[in-house]
């Protein structure tokens, strides 16, 4: 999953700020913070929803990124955050945060376009934003019936699956319907149509 997540990034000139723009299944948004150059203590304050949050740390050392998890409520997809910042010299920096982000489906529709199918070579590589550990392929003929299915193994790596077929007969279907099934009940499904692969 970490691989996929877009990063959203708040520099001041001192206090770097980042957080996930895309939040997994069963996973926290975390703010991180870190001073980029200078040991620092760190005041954070959070308004997540109808919630409250302060956190203290003493010192933070340069470069290291401190994180501060937020509640998971997937009702609750901003927050607006101040970070203080207190380095040894008396000198202090700010910086206010507002975090958006989206909470990634469990079941999502990929978009077939970006599909690649070889059907020669009975292979397809699909987009996954998940660590897919199985595959279904099902081939269906233009009435919509079944022609076979089959369960497949999965390589999955930066953010694309692929997955190869031995059954015959994809080549005489005219839509395949692969579906990706992730851990967390995390699913993706593809329907293309082969008509002129």
């Amino acid at each position: 999953m970490i691989a996929l997540l877009l990063l959203a990034a708040v520099q001041a000139t001192e206090l770097e700020a980042t957080y996930q723009a895309l939040v997994g299944p069963g996973e926290q948004q975390v703010l991180e913070l870190k001073s980029l150059s200078f040991p620092a203590a760190l005041l954070v304050e959070c308004t997540v929803g109808e919630r409250e949050l302060s956190w203290e740390v003493e010192s933070v050392a340069p470069g290291v990124a401190k994180r501060f998890p937020l509640p998971r409520d997937e009702a609750v997809t901003s927050a607006s955050c101040q970070a203080l910042a207190r380095f040894a010299d008396g000198q202090t920096e700010g910086v206010d945060i507002d975090l958006v982000w989206a909470y990634q489906a469990r079941k999502t529709q990929g978009d077939p376009s970006e599909a690649q199918v070889d059907l020669l070579a009975r292979q397809a590589i699909l987009p996954v934003g998940f660590r897919a550990e199985r595959a279904l392929l099902e081939a269906m003929d233009r009435d919509g019936a079944l022609l076979f299915q089959q369960e497949l193994s999965v390589h999955t790596s930066s953010g694309r699956a692929t997955v190869r077929w031995n059954q015959e007969g994809a080549s005489a279907a005219a839509t395949l319907r692969f579906t990706l099934y992730g851990a967390d009940d995390q699913e993706a499904a593809f329907l293309v149509n082969t008509a002129g692969r």
